[in-house]
């Protein structure tokens, strides 16, 4: 199942006012500022005619090419994935698909991109819903679909009669292809994992079919993201009701008996935490970043990190329960995490920075959890647009910060791509 945004999100996606407007430029340039090399003063605003669009991933390829992949909506309930490719400099790859665009409709409904990967050939994969199923698209280096995987370079996956849906994409020893998110047998979400051959068919050596369900009695459940280590095994992280979930699987697909309680553990973090991104640290550890609630208000969340150790306990050497948050303004809903040059940089949309309207910005934390107060404003910077939304985030080799998601204009909404200077 391809959940809906926390509450968290806030308006986020709510339509803002006219003009987007990015503040004037420092006399110096400083760690948080936008990069004026980049397309217009470090923003690049891209359109689809008559429909909204929004950015969900971002890839950089070797050669310094961007890889937004996101939504389309014509409505709500018609919706397809969308790819623009980017030169260097932030202007469009007009070499790529349609005058840089691909635009792909897997059904007649909705279909939610989730991820994007560049893989070592120049080809790309997309993974998400389409329609109430895993999804995976693989497209050739110019934006065509690779007629050489799955169906006319389409595959899709199902687990249950209910809604599925890929949350994360990851690649797997052997080219092979993991798929992460949620199914409903029998009504109530469960972890699901995909595995991939490289030509898109569905890997029997693991779990019997390639796929894996797992649940946690009568709680809903669903994956957000997945870790592949090099032996395939896996791990698994999502939401078990109100509580952050882990599974752990052997590269067949089985549970790992001596993780938790037969392949599962939950951890309590003393209300709703939202995990939105996953990353292993060179320690073993591991280190999950994403949305708390604060209190009563479930509109009102801080930014999180939970760091855990190998076996999934809480990392009580960082912070007092292995939990550090950060309260940065009104409702920081946060999106994604990655590491620059040995610190974590999280998107990050925000409520009140400049008034109610909602804003796109990137968040800097130093390794213990704290606010790196030498980047932006006290550990955050923001782009000052009439209604913004971060929805992804994307480490250049120089250590530049790519943001992307959204401009929420009057009208359709528009991909935003950000580039933000680290030194």
């Amino acid at each position: 199942m391809r959940p809906t945004k926390s509450a968290c999100f806030g308006i986020a996606l709510v339509l803002s006012a006219v003009m987007s407007v990015v503040e004037a430029w420092p006399a110096v340039a400083a760690a948080g500022d936008l990069d004026p090399t980049f397309g217009s003063s470090g923003l690049v605003i891209t359109t689809f005619r008559s429909a909204s669009s929004y950015i969900e991933d971002l890839a950089v390829q070797n050669d310094g090419k961007i890889i937004a992949g996101g939504t389309l909506s014509h409505t709500y309930s018609q919706t397809a994935w969308a790819l623009v490719r980017y030169l260097p400099n932030g202007k469009i790859d007009r070499s790529f698909g349609n005058k840089g665009r691909v635009v792909t409709d897997i059904t007649d409904g909705r279909d939610l991109l989730a991820r994007v990967l560049v893989l070592g050939d120049g080809k790309i994969v997309a993974a998400g819903t389409g329609g109430s199923s895993f999804a995976a698209v693989r497209y050739m280096s110019d934006g065509h679909k690779d007629p050489t995987f799955g169906h006319d370079g389409v595959v899709r996956v199902n687990f249950s009669a209910g809604l599925d849906g890929a949350n994360d994409l990851r690649l797997a020893p052997g080219g092979k292809l993991v798929l992460a998110g949620g199914a409903e047998p029998g009504g109530v979400g469960a972890f699901a994992v995909a595995r991939l051959n490289p030509d898109g068919s569905l890997d029997a050596t693991f779990g019997g079919d390639g796929r894996r369900m797992t649940g946690f009695g009568t709680t809903t459940s669903y994956a957000a993201n997945v870790l592949v280590h090099a032996d395939g095994s896996m791990l698994v992280s999502g939401r078990v009701g109100t509580e952050v979930g882990l599974v752990t699987y052997g590269s067949s697909g089985v549970l790992d008996p001596a993780f938790g309680d037969q392949g599962r553990r939950l951890i309590d973090t003393g209300t709703n935490m939202f995990p939105r991104g996953m990353l292993q640290l060179k320690s073993g550890r591991v280190m999950l970043g994403g949305n708390i609630q604060k209190g009563s208000d479930i509109s009102d969340c801080d930014a999180a990190l939970l760091r855990l150790n190998a076996d999934g306990t809480p990392d009580e050497s960082f912070g007092p329960t292995g939990l550090v948050t950060q309260d940065f303004t009104y409702s920081d809903f946060i999106s994604g995490l990655a590491r620059a040059g040995g610190k974590f940089v999280l998107p990050m949309t925000v409520g009140a920075v400049f008034g109610s309207d909602q804003q796109l910005a990137v968040v800097r934390l130093n390794n213990d959890g704290s606010a790196d107060t030498s980047f932006g404003n006290q550990g955050f910077a923001a782009i000052h647009l009439d209604g913004g939304y971060a929805g992804a985030i994307a480490v250049q080799p120089d250590g530049r910060i790519l943001v992307g998601g959204a401009d929420l204009v009057e009208g359709p909404s528009n991909m935003a791509l950000a580039r933000f200077l680290t030194a």
